[in-house]
């Protein structure tokens, strides 16, 4: 007899790991609409330099460690 293999658990394990995926980029993408809109305020409000260090931030990651500061 031959072992027959579920072919819908790979299926949902791969359709769990896409699903998780999106979510991660969804965060990610309002991670930095946010670094966006602090930084448009801070660059409006004449902080070019904060501005800057906001957006170099959110694309490094987002950690809020800030080695060269």
């Amino acid at each position: 007899m031959k072992p027959q293999r579920p072919p819908q658990s790979t299926t949902n394990t791969e359709a769990q790991t896409l699903r998780q995926m999106v979510q991660e980029r969804e965060e990610e993408i309002q991670r930095l609409r946010e670094a966006m809109a602090d930084a448009t305020f801070q660059f409006d409000h004449g902080r070019t330099q904060d501005a800057i260090d906001t957006l170099r931030d959110a694309l490094d990651g987002g950690g809020d460690d800030h080695a060269s500061s």
